[in-house]
């Protein structure tokens, strides 16, 4: 820890063990009833991504197995090789061991609160001023896209590591050694978060100050490119257990070069929001509000006099650092606008790579990280000449911010978008003005303060009003329901009772998906029993019942392209194509939490077609015509054609079939050569064994699978080997080594 400098000494009260405290206070104040386990959240994308998600992790772990594959989805798809399931996250132990739903939201309040904690201490290294760290790990953790972040749990816990792996990595190309090996660790928690733009972002920031430093000479280029370069690669091979298969993944997924498209952009005039945060926004019926044709983020307010101070620190540019920060800062909101800045538009065209990310909007992640250490920067500056001009700075902050709140509200009058906009506006552009004037001034006070008490009593008024700006700026970000709402059988059980792997797959009519999207009732609890009933999105993983669709980050593309073509109209299924699937339900024309029974699908395995070997296009097409009939046709890649023996249809009878997420075995026995046809996505980890001889697994239907039987009586097994996986942790093995001889280095 540095040595407080004498302009810190009015706040040396506040150690790191005291501000944890104090933080710990404010989020229990914040999510009282959520943390005694009496509400849980539910809002979007916790009760239909995060809370199924964990759900099926946790079950995989209490079953004794590692999550590689999950068979009730999109007719199978990885698991663990999504990342963003924080299947190797040792965190997710949290939620593995103690009862959920009130496990997962520890998880997500635990890592805000280590948040903060961890920019308290990076601020605290830059500045040596407990005041201005203090403001920074506040203004962390209570901002509108920190608060917004909550219902994603690997977004929580990479935005929580953020602050830590750019202070250790920063420590570790100054001093290496134990530093190094420290940094390699922190920065492997994050990566096994699974949030690829939040982690991108941290190592863009990290590599950003690396170039300073390089770029100043302040310390021996060698040996500064050397540790940089030693921490990367150590962080590398501890994180290959989940990088190689993510990497694996994404290669082999719908994402490529053509995937974004720009969309969820901050509109032109989103840099108003960060002072007037209701500015030009949307209500939902929920009652959350949103910008126009934006809806990753409902908020990234950061907290009207933290905004000030970041721009404070901004225009006086005292340190190197702050003009980095700040070039950093303007960088990040320009890219926010999306092919709107420019900048986005260029980057996406001349690096292809860029693509694969989507929502630009992404980009305010930087700027939330960078204003509250622009602000600890400002704090510190003031501290310097407190007694002398430290009111008088704060006075002429508030006009300059209060008159830009009074521009954006006559702007909102002149130019709404909707009836209330001006009002709203004009609210929440006073509330903002009286929360920072307040804060600046209390703040210009504590700095200036004569003894201990004056001091801790400013201060302690300034983390409140930065908490409470925050708390009530906009409508509750994070709604909450009763935690039996998530952990309880919906009331459709019975119905999809006989589903269950191998026996059966749900599947949603594209109305029904249509109507779950649009479905905004101000009922959080209602909305969610709905949407479990109706089997939306992940929320089949609740209860273990396989359906065709799922919401994930990466699919297998040729199941997607399939499962695209399932609805010839917004009512009507391809009935040919659902038989195969295993389609025993499918939601009632009449009623959208009903189902409806279909007898004639077929087992998930099934034997004795005729193949027709044809290449990808004109299967797709054969594979969505009326006439298909999976009993009789099976569709195979040419070049099966050569090494194939079974080129007519022949007897086939499936006896035993035992399915299980990562091996099924089937006993079979057939007249002549034929095929065995498994309803299964197909994906090259998957191995098969025919009387424990290797086999092949070819590509039946498009994207499904298929093995060849010689006549006889056999036993048939499928086992998901990932060797991306299996290599991955022989890597991590050696990266733990390497970080070890590392420590040993002091």
């Amino acid at each position: 820890m540095n040595e407080l400098a004498p302009q810190g000494r009015a706040c040396a009260w506040l150690t790191p063990r005291r501000f944890a405290g104090l933080l710990a206070v404010l989020v229990l104040a914040s999510f009282p009833e959520v943390i005694l386990g009496l509400k849980s959240f539910v809002h979007r994308d916790f009760g239909l991504f995060g809370y199924p998600i964990a759900h099926y992790h946790r079950d995989s772990f209490w079953r004794g197995e590692l999550p590689l594959w999950n068979p009730l989805s999109n007719a199978g798809l990885p698991f663990l090789a999504q990342w963003n399931t924080l299947t190797l996250y040792p965190g997710s132990l949290i939620y593995l061991l103690f009862p959920l739903p009130w496990s997962l939201n520890a998880f997500c309040l635990a890592h805000l609160w280590w948040a903060g904690v961890g920019m308290f201490l990076l601020a605290e290294r830059w500045t040596a001023n407990r005041a201005a760290a203090g403001v920074a790990g506040v203004a962390f953790v209570f901002n509108g896209l920190a608060l917004n972040a909550l219902m994603w749990p690997n977004n929580i816990a990479a935005l929580a590591w953020m602050p830590w792996v750019v202070n250790s990595m920063e420590q570790g190309w100054q001093k290496g050694g134990r530093s190094l090996a420290i940094a390699a660790l922190v920065g492997t928690m994050q990566m096994l978060t699974g949030a690829p733009e939040f982690i991108l972002f941290t190592w863009l920031l990290a590599g950003a100050m690396w170039g300073w430093q390089w770029l100043r000479g302040a310390q021996q280029r060698g040996e500064l490119f050397g540790r940089m370069c030693g921490m990367a690669v150590l962080v590398f091979a501890l994180s290959a257990a989940q990088l190689l298969p993510f990497l694996d993944l994404l290669r082999h997924s719908h994402r490529d070069t053509q995937f974004a498209t720009g969309a969820w952009a901050m509109p032109p005039w989103g840099w108003a929001n960060l002072l007037v945060p209701q500015f030009h926004m949307n209500r939902s019926g929920a009652g959350l509000i949103y910008q126009p044709h934006q809806y990753w983020t409902s908020s990234y307010y950061p907290g009207g006099a933290v905004l000030a101070l970041g721009l404070w620190a901004a225009v006086r540019w005292r340190q190197p650092r702050a003009f980095l920060l700040t070039s950093l800062l303007l960088l990040s909101l320009v890219l926010a606008l999306g092919d709107a800045g420019g900048i986005y538009l260029w980057i996406r065209q001349a690096v292809p790579a860029a693509n694969f990310m989507r929502f630009p909007i992404k980009f305010v992640v930087v700027a939330a990280f960078l204003l509250p250490l622009l602000a600890a920067l400002a704090v510190e500056d003031w501290s310097q000449r407190a007694k002398e001009t430290g009111l008088k700075d704060a006075r002429r902050l508030v006009l300059v911010m209060l008159g830009l709140a009074a521009a954006v509200a006559v702007w909102a009058a002149k130019a709404p978008l909707h009836a209330s906009d001006a009002t709203q506006t004009a609210w929440s552009g006073g509330r903002t003005g009286l929360f920072l004037a307040v804060a600046l001034t209390l703040l210009a006070a504590h700095l200036a303060g004569q003894t201990r008490w004056t001091s801790v009593g400013a201060f302690s008024g300034v983390v409140a009003l930065l908490w409470l700006d925050v708390a009530i700026h906009i409508p509750w970000q994070n709604p909450t329901v009763a935690p039996q709402v998530l952990a309880s059988a919906p009331k459709c059980d019975e119905a999809l009772s006989p589903l269950g792997l191998g026996r059966g797959r749900a599947l949603l009519s594209l109305s029904a998906m249509t109507e779950f999207y649009q479905m905004n009732l101000p009922d959080q609890a209602e909305s969610f029993r709905r949407r479990r009933e109706g089997l939306h999105n992940n929320v089949n993983l609740i209860d273990g019942t396989p359906k065709v669709d799922g919401f994930f980050s990466l699919y297998l593309p040729e199941e997607r392209r399939v499962h695209f073509r399932l609805y010839p109209s917004v009512q009507e299924i391809r009935e040919g194509l659902a038989d195969f699937l295993g389609v025993t339900q499918v939601t009632s024309r009449t009623n959208l939490l009903g189902w409806s029974p279909r007898p004639t699908a077929l087992p998930w395995v099934t034997g004795g077609q005729r193949p027709f070997f044809v290449d990808a296009g004109t299967a797709l097409t054969n594979l969505i015509a009326t006439e298909f009939d999976p009993r009789q046709v099976v569709l195979l890649p040419p070049e099966a054609r050569t090494l194939a023996r079974a080129t007519n249809a022949a007897s086939v009878r499936i006896g035993n079939v035992n399915w299980s997420p990562h091996r099924v075995r089937v006993e079979a026995e057939a007249e002549d050569a034929a095929w065995l046809v498994f309803s299964q996505a197909h994906y090259h980890p998957w191995r098969v064994m025919v009387d424990g001889t290797e086999g092949t697994i070819w590509r039946a239907n498009v994207a499904f699978q298929a093995v060849e039987l010689a006549p006889g009586r056999h036993q048939v097994e499928l086992v998901y080997r990932d060797d991306a996986f299996r290599f991955g942790c022989l890597m991590s093995l050696g990266g733990l080594v390497l970080t070890g001889l590392a420590w040993r280095r002091r």
